[in-house]
């Protein structure tokens, strides 16, 4: 029901059209002739007070109708178009300003539909009122929503492609790209942000291989009604294909699209498989395997191109009916050939058969052939397929095998000559072995040996086998099977490659014995009179044999390589032992010499000079250093002797020894030996002990002159070479520069049995007590090993002896010399005798107190770091061997503790070095052995004071 302000609105308004202002009635005309629905509405109650006509055609109302109504009753009153939500906007444009929106409002027929919402408060001729103008918009949203759908359809398409589509108008100016086009270029977010076209082409051109032709394609296509396709190449190694055509407008164009596929991954599949296929090809060819294809519904077969090459048919002819394919087999075995595929077809089973064939010329070839039934979806069976092996040479190779397996059971245990007449006398059975021979080569001497031949015209001379530029060394040279007729042979002489040796044959075959990748020798068979006598398949079979023979030489090598080896490590093994016993022997020893070496000394110093048993006394102390030099000469053999490595020239020592006494003594009494001299020039120095080396060489030129009591030559020579092996096949060494030393008598020799025992101690043909002390060759061991050096032992008896010692190049040439220091060895200081032996302790504490020095003793490690908790002494002379688990490292460890930098002198009979070194690196001072002499122990006491001084007050 309408208020009193809307009956005199609607009466102002429509019902006295004449009596209007000019202006109101201006607003008439233009109230009713816009086309949107427009209604005034009281502001208080929201009530319709007026409307246009348009209102009819919208709402299907009548002005009259529709007046009084309220804005909500027409809403559809449904989330989220509620009535109360209605009237908050109506509120608001009252209280706050215009309000625009979408609301979805009825007809009168109930039908809803989309209206465009206006809401604004105004004073209308003195009239306060909200204007709200509706807007139908239904068909516009539809479309709009439909675009938008279609819009989103496309950009769903676009966009799950795993193609870059890109879009550029007719200037080439970008205007869409999907999301996989800017991951195919690997183009930044930053770059597609910036929506610069030159920069995005820049970045594009930067991988491409060929930027400017990319260019050129691109402004040759802006404009062009064709369609293009082409591949581009990137720097990275991928490839794209370009795909790209026009973009029209009623027959205009506009822009050009641009489709990009990454076909990097299929092209190099392509490429493999391509690859793939002729790795099959070229397998087919080596195994002679071909395949075949047998099509039931037009009888048709076709064939590899290697099948086509072992039925000797044309290249260019891969398939034919079935009777081509059986005109090939033998006319024996051509029922039987049918007949399988008969089967097969009917039974399903597979195809297996040998059968013959026969090529144009006539020859006869055996091949496999393995067959199956293929079926189609319905299950029919509508095809045969399978493979064809030539099997010729494998009836020959069965017998191969048959002997192969036959001595291979037997190379390790039978002798080389008699394996190879075997092997000789049963390949006689495949091929004509009445020539045969087999060549070994000496790569050292440049020789070839041969374990076994026989030749109808040729003996093999043994004292004259360089075949230099003969066939059998090209084959050793080349490393690869040779079949040699005349036209052959006289194109290598031609050549210069070979020269005419012995009888020649019109047919010949070599084949190289490989061992470890290297060529060892070469097996021949040769044909004096028939020229046809070997084909290629002949040479396939010796070589299959060869490979046997190889590996029969190399078992036969390494069954005596594991002999030496292992008499190697069992001497190797006796001698470690024999040290063990030796070290302790010696320690015991030199613990019991050391009295009777240092108080002689201390003796004789207080006896006048005319006193008659001074010469006894003087007797005692040698004796007792002659004895302490045997013991020396046992921890030498028992690798326990202890001795500073400087590099040395080995021709110096030599030099030196040459000239001592010794050397002259034993050289005057053998006048029957002579002896040459052969001393290598610039000879890199070695790391080694003069005194020793010169003991090394001693002993073993000693031995030789024993070894020649009827005279003969002594021949000592040095040299340097790169080795990786030693002479006597010995290959665990460390590669590098070696200084060797010969030393070669052509004495009485070594029986084999005796070669492995010659560096035991004691171990000796000569009578006992002729000469030496029976330690000579277990000396020259000992030292060998400690100066990390190696050796081979060469002898036959009657043919004499040599001795082969190797020792490693020093990389500095620097002489480390020292000299003795003359300084007076007496002193004052305080001293403290670390030992566990008493008289040991004794004999240390009266020789250093006769020199002057104030000492102290204590009998263990435990008790020396005891007493220096409470006392400090100037030096402490510390016995290397007492309790176990405390020795003089570890004690020496402890008092460190105490007394940092505290100054010692190691003393032992028995040292093991690396315990010795690791005391010196802690600071410890020299190494004085046991039994030493006053002087001895004097001199390493004093260099130790007076250098630790030194240090300290610098």
């Amino acid at each position: 029901m309408a208020t009193d302000l809307s009956r005199k609105c609607a009466t102002g308004f429509r019902r006295n059209p004449a009596g209007e202002q000019p202006a109101q009635y201006e607003f008439r005309i233009l109230f009713n002739g816009v086309h949107d629905v427009i209604f005034l509405c009281d502001v208080k109650t929201g009530r319709i007070i007026d409307a246009n006509a348009r209102v009819k055609d919208t709402f299907g109302y009548t002005v009259e109708e529709v007046v009084g109504l309220n804005l909500a009753e027409i809403s559809v009153g449904k989330p989220p178009y509620t009535h109360r939500k209605a009237r908050l906007l109506f509120l608001k444009a009252a209280l706050k300003g215009p309000q625009i929106f979408l609301w979805e409002v009825t007809r009168k027929n109930g039908h809803p539909f989309l209206g465009e919402i206006t809401l604004k408060r105004c004073d209308l001729f003195g009239n306060d009122v909200i204007l709200v103008i509706v807007r139908d918009i239904t068909e516009q949203h539809r479309a709009e929503t439909s675009l938008r759908a279609r819009e989103e359809l496309l950009r769903g398409i676009l966009e799950s492609t795993a193609d870059g589509i890109l879009a550029v108008d007719s200037e080439g100016k970008v205007t869409h790209c999907n999301r996989r086009f800017a991951e195919l270029w690997r183009i930044p977010e930053s770059v597609l942000k910036t929506e610069d076209d030159d920069q995005l082409i820049g970045f594009v051109l930067d991988q491409l291989i060929d930027p400017e032709a990319f260019l050129s394609k691109v402004r040759e296509l802006y404009n062009s009604p064709e369609e293009s396709f082409d591949t581009l190449e990137f720097k990275d190694g991928r490839l794209f294909e370009r795909f790209s055509c026009p973009l029209t407008e009623e027959d205009k164009i506009i822009g050009r699209v641009w489709n990009f596929r990454d076909v990097t991954d299929h092209k190099r599949a392509l490429t493999e498989l391509q690859a793939q296929e002729a790795r099959l090809a070229e397998a087919q060819r080596v195994a002679g395997l071909g395949n075949w294809e047998y099509y039931v519904d037009n009888n048709n077969i076709s064939w590899s191109e290697e099948l086509g090459r072992i039925f000797g048919l044309e290249e260019n002819n891969c398939c034919g009916d079935l009777s081509l394919f059986l005109s090939a087999v033998h006319p024996d075995d051509r029922f039987s050939v049918l007949r399988s595929f008969v089967v097969t077809l009917k039974a399903g089973r597979a195809m297996d058969l040998v059968f013959r064939i026969v090529i144009p010329g006539g020859q006869i070839r055996f091949v496999h052939q393995k067959g199956t039934v293929g079926t189609n979806k319905a299950g029919d069976r509508v095809r045969l397929y399978g493979t064809i092996h030539d099997i010729t040479s494998s009836h020959r190779m069965n017998e191969a095998r048959r002997l192969v397996s036959s001595v291979s059971e037997e190379a390790a245990e039978q002798d080389l000559e008699a394996l190879l007449g075997k092997i000789c006398n049963r390949l006689g059975d495949l091929i004509d072995t009445t020539n045969f021979y087999v060549a070994l080569y000496d790569p050292k001497e440049d020789t070839y040996s041969f374990p076994y031949s026989r030749d109808l015209y040729d003996g093999i001379d043994f004292s004259q086998s360089q075949l230099k530029r003969s066939l059998t060394d090209y084959v050793r040279r080349t490393g690869q099977p040779l079949l040699c007729d005349e036209r052959t042979r006289e194109k290598l002489i031609e050549s210069g490659e070979i020269e005419l040796i012995g009888h020649p044959s019109p047919i010949w075959l070599g084949v190289p014995i490989k061992a470890s990748g290297e060529t060892m020798g070469v097996v021949v068979v040769q044909h004096y009179s028939q020229a046809d006598r070997y084909n290629h398949e002949d040479l396939d079979l010796l070589s299959y044999i060869t490979v046997t023979i190889g590996r029969a030489i190399e078992r036969n090598r390494e069954a005596r390589r594991q002999q030496e080896l292992q008499s190697k490590l069992e001497r190797a093994q006796r001698m470690e032992s024999l040290g063990i016993l030796a070290g302790g022997v010696a320690h015991d020893l030199n613990n019991t010499l050391g009295p009777l070496v240092g108080y002689p000394e201390l003796v004789l110093k207080k006896l006048p000079a005319d006193s008659p048993v001074r010469k006894q006394v003087e007797r005692i102390g040698q004796a007792a250093r002659d004895a302490a030099d045997v013991i020396q000469d046992l921890l030498t053999m028992a690798r326990r002797g202890r001795f500073e490595l400087n590099p040395i020239n080995v021709n110096d020592v030599f030099a030196d020894y040459f000239d001592s006494p010794g050397y002259l003594r034993v050289v005057g009494a053998n006048p029957e030996v002579s002896v040459d001299i052969d001393l290598g020039k610039d000879l890199p120095p070695v790391r080694g002990s003069a005194p020793h080396l010169s003991k090394v060489f001693m002993n073993l030129i000693i031995n030789a002159f024993d070894a020649m009591p009827e005279g003969g030559r002594l021949t000592i020579q040095t040299s340097h070479e790169y080795l990786s092996a030693l002479i006597g096949g010995h290959d665990g060494i460390e590669p590098g520069d070696y200084v060797i030393v010969r030393v070669k008598d052509t004495g009485i020799g070594i029986s084999k049995k005796d070669l492995e025992r010659i560096f035991e101690p004691y171990y000796s043909k000569k009578n006992m007590g002729s000469s030496g002390s029976g330690l000579g060759l277990s000396i020259v061991y000992g030292i060998v090993k400690d100066h990390k050096g190696f050796y081979d032992v060469f002898s036959e008896p009657g043919e004499g002896t040599e001795f082969v010692l190797y020792f490693p190049a020093a990389i500095s040439s620097e002489q480390e010399t020292t000299a003795e220091s003359k300084k007076d060895i007496r002193g004052n200081e305080s001293l403290l005798v670390v030992d566990d032996s008493d008289d040991q302790r004794e004999l240390a504490c009266t020789l250093l107190a006769h020199l002057g020095y104030t000492v102290d003793s204590v009998a263990n490690g435990h008790e020396a770091v005891r007493y220096l908790a409470d006392h400090d002494v100037d030096l402490v002379l510390l016995d290397m061997i007492m309790e176990p688990g405390f020795d003089g490292l570890e004690t020496y460890r402890e008092i460190l503790k105490i007394h940092p930098g505290q100054k010692a002198v190691v003393v032992s009979g028995f040292s093991a070095t690396e315990r010795v070194s690791a005391m010196q690196d802690l600071g410890a001072g020299q190494y004085v052995r046991k039994p030493y002499t006053q002087t001895e122990l004097g001199r390493a006491v004093r260099e130790e004071l007076d250098r630790q001084t030194t240090q300290t007050s610098a």
